[in-house]
């Protein structure tokens, strides 16, 4: 595993990775606003082999991560479908419903073929101060807008401190 921050070399050493690149994870912080369109120029399309794909960020609400759904729609369509796990990190928020959006686009990404042999998709919600009544409006919005999936049994929730 090969960790480090992004510049201008990371879109290049990902994409030379190609077909050996089977794990990846791209995290951003709220004070780092400038790698949204860092991130967003990545190309995954060589990635033919990803089994495992991780974003998000820790310190910031899904809809306030707007490379996540480009890059997660951009991930190749191998045959047979590769991808086993997606996580999505975010932080949660008391007014998690105003992620609709995000979660209704990324229902429709999930529908595509390549994602057919999702095994988990994992969300992991951040928060300085969790409650139980956010993390239900948390699991209760995902797991009823990403209805088929849910029922797959293939939702898991974490939500660290």
């Amino acid at each position: 595993m090969h960790v480090c921050p992004l510049n201008s070399n990371i879109p290049s050493f990902v994409q030379a990775l190609g077909p050996s690149l089977h794990h990846l994870e791209i995290a951003s912080q709220f004070h780092d606003m400038d790698s949204n369109d860092a991130f967003a120029t990545l190309d995954l399309s060589s990635a033919t082999s990803l089994k495992h794909f991780c974003a998000g960020s820790s310190t910031r609400v899904l809809s306030l991560i707007p490379w996540v759904l480009r890059i997660i729609s951009q991930l190749p369509e191998s045959s047979p479908p590769t991808l086993k796990i997606l996580q999505i990190a975010f932080a949660s928020s008391r007014q998690f419903f105003l992620d609709l959006p995000f979660l209704r686009c990324l229902s429709s990404i999930l529908a595509r073929p390549g994602f057919s042999k999702l095994e988990i998709i994992h969300f992991v919600a951040f928060s300085n101060v969790p409650d139980e009544e956010t993390k239900h409006e948390v699991i209760s919005t995902i797991s009823t807008t990403l209805e088929e999936w849910n029922s797959k049994g293939v939702l898991r929730f974490t939500f660290p401190n």
